[in-house]
């Protein structure tokens, strides 16, 4: 699967969350823990990237060895960065262990999405590991945070290029089981 600009990670994102409400709004209206969430937004993400990970015979390439080196893959809390831990602001900050991130293990060269998610509001301690991810030496193309997750809203904030956007509040129409009316919220 290739990711050449963000529209495409968008649209990945946007299937994973609608999917999230549409199948799993209890989880969000009990009030479980975080990781429950994102374990759930992980594995619809992990439907598109990685259905892209199977040969035209039908094969998936996930357990060819031969061609880790290229998979893109989901993974929830890595916090390797090649054969190392991740740190926010390189080797010399905090150790951080993203929520989510789609990459392909061992290498930079697919470094595609780095998410952190909470149920209420990102800390600053999240803020600087997105910030911290579209910068050497990791790189991520785009950064997400998921934050203020409620049955009826949910708020996206993406980075890009170690730039902040402005979040973007999104409804949820239970009805049309659709993320709708983006406003941008500036914070």
């Amino acid at each position: 699967m290739e990711f050449k600009d963000i529209e495409d990670i968008e649209n990945i994102v946007k299937y994973a969350i609608e999917e999230l409400y549409k199948n799993d709004i209890f989880i969000i209206k009990n009030k479980e823990h975080e990781a429950s969430i994102t374990a759930r937004i992980a594995m619809y993400l992990r439907d598109k990237i990685e259905a892209s990970n199977e040969s035209k015979n039908g094969e998936n390439k996930v357990y060819d060895k031969s061609n880790d080196n290229k998979k893109i893959v989901v993974d929830c809390e890595y916090n390797r960065h090649l054969t190392g831990q991740k740190f926010v602001n390189g080797e010399d900050g905090k150790k951080m262990r993203p929520d989510i991130i789609i990459h392909t293990r061992g290498c930079d060269d697919n470094n595609i999405l780095f998410c952190e998610a909470k149920k209420g509001n990102l800390d600053s301690d999240d803020y600087k590991k997105l910030n911290s991810a579209t910068k050497e030496p990791y790189e991520y193309k785009y950064a997400l945070g998921i934050y203020n997750i409620k049955p009826d809203k949910i708020t996206l904030k993406w980075y890009i290029k170690s730039e902040s956007q402005n979040p973007i509040i999104c409804k949820y129409d239970v009805k049309d089981n659709k993320l709708v009316s983006p406003q941008i919220d500036g914070e």
